[in-house]
């Protein structure tokens, strides 16, 4: 299939003779057919360039997710005792915001809705599974039952996120984090 053709990315050629680029034939050792032209990896010399792939709604989702996560633990820390650290909603345990997780109070499939986001020990938000009875006193004290009740049906909701909204999201935590490092250094 690639029979006669001369690999342009085997890094070999492009320091070699261009008249005869015999590097990138004995790369391969195959008797002047390079075996390299479709991306074999075979070639020692072989120079991938990186090709950008679209961005996939699931690792997009992990990667606003992860941002989310940390801008929740972030917001809530400093508020007590000292800067970084913050305090379970459930059970009051206090511990560095890197050693809280995010619970939900609704897993539905809005995952992006702050106020059914907030810290949690790991104790709690693991394995006692989000320890609702607690956080359901929490969000009521915080929130009211009105404005619970609506946040409840807007978790519900059936809603397929797109690679834009994510890619909006990614951008928009991204800058909260920015300027809670600001404010707080």
């Amino acid at each position: 299939m690639y029979k006669n053709k001369i690999n342009f990315n085997c890094r070999n050629y492009l320091m070699s003779n261009l008249v005869f680029p015999e590097n990138c034939y004995n790369c391969a050792n195959r008797d002047g057919y390079p075996c390299n032209l479709g991306g074999d990896k075979k070639c020692r010399n072989f120079n991938m360039y990186e090709r950008k792939k679209p961005d996939s709604i699931k690792i997009l989702k992990r990667e606003v997710w992860d941002l989310f996560s940390e801008w929740v633990r972030k917001q809530d820390s400093g508020d007590f005792l000292a800067e970084g650290y913050c305090r379970c909603v459930t059970c009051g345990t206090i511990d560095r915001w890197q050693n809280m997780q995010s619970g939900h109070f609704i897993h539905g499939t809005l995952f992006l809705i702050p106020e059914l986001v907030h810290p949690q020990c790991p104790q709690c938000n693991g394995f006692k599974h989000g320890n609702l009875v607690p956080y359901k006193d929490f969000m009521i004290k915080r929130y009211g039952e009105q404005e619970l009740a609506k946040l409840e049906f807007l978790a519900k909701r059936p809603h397929k996120y797109t690679v834009f909204e994510l890619q909006q999201f990614k951008k928009l935590y991204q800058y909260k984090l920015k300027e809670l490092q600001q404010t707080s250094g």
